[in-house]
């Protein structure tokens, strides 16, 4: 789906022997392999399309604990996805979380790993639309609990645009557009959040007008 300025179960895991990370695989179970074939690799990255799966593993969230992110297209609405987190025990994965019916694309999906909420450990933004004309994305914020054990869904980012961190704030940053008409001539205005008790607060709100002045 594009946005346009005028539309505003837990998997065992089989015994498998270990290949080449690398290798293309067609018959294999898609997530034991993952799991299998990454256990001894300080990073590992899968992917099938159709129907879309998505494997990531590493340190993704801290730099003391491996964890592995599962995407897996829903099976009856492609615009659904599902979330599964494991955290790595010595020798095998175990899932310590998951989140259902995210809204989805597989055109626009991308992960990223930042702490956006400035305790130390990585969060999860995935996102899930990208506009046309004036560059507007979207997706789902997961904060991760402290020693990244469970998921914090905020839905509620879903309605933000171009959402990312301002370092030098320490604050969250999203744009929306202030007006919008058929030239496509709409002035974005920067939106600035914190993090309190679990709640997305707005802090700021700055014209991008203003932006130039400052």
């Amino acid at each position: 789906m594009l946005h346009s300025c005028e539309n505003s179960t837990y998997v065992e895991v089989a015994s498998f022997s270990p290949v080449k990370a690398d290798t293309v695989f067609c018959d294999t179970p898609f997530l034991p392999y993952c799991l299998a074939n990454s256990l001894d690799k300080d990073s590992a990255f899968w992917c099938e399309l159709k129907p879309f799966k998505s494997f990531e593993s590493g340190f993704l969230l801290m730099d003391s604990i491996k964890h592995a992110f599962f995407v897996r297209e829903d099976e009856t609405h492609d615009s659904l996805c599902h979330l599964f987190l494991y955290e790595q025990l010595d020798t095998e994965w175990v899932m310590i979380d998951y989140q259902i019916a995210i809204p989805f694309n597989s055109v626009s999906f991308s992960l990223e790993y930042l702490d956006f909420n400035f305790d130390g450990i990585n969060d999860l933004f995935i996102q899930t639309t990208c506009s046309n004309g004036y560059t507007i994305c979207r997706g789902d914020l997961f904060e991760c609990s402290s020693f990244g054990k469970f998921l914090i869904r905020h839905s509620e980012v879903r309605d933000l645009g171009n959402f990312r961190i301002d370092t030098a704030r320490n604050l969250l940053i999203a744009e929306e557009l202030e007006e919008c008409n058929r030239a496509f001539k709409a002035v974005p205005v920067q939106i600035y959040f914190e993090i309190q008790n679990g709640i997305l607060v707005e802090v700021d709100r700055i014209h991008k007008l203003q932006l130039k002045k400052l």
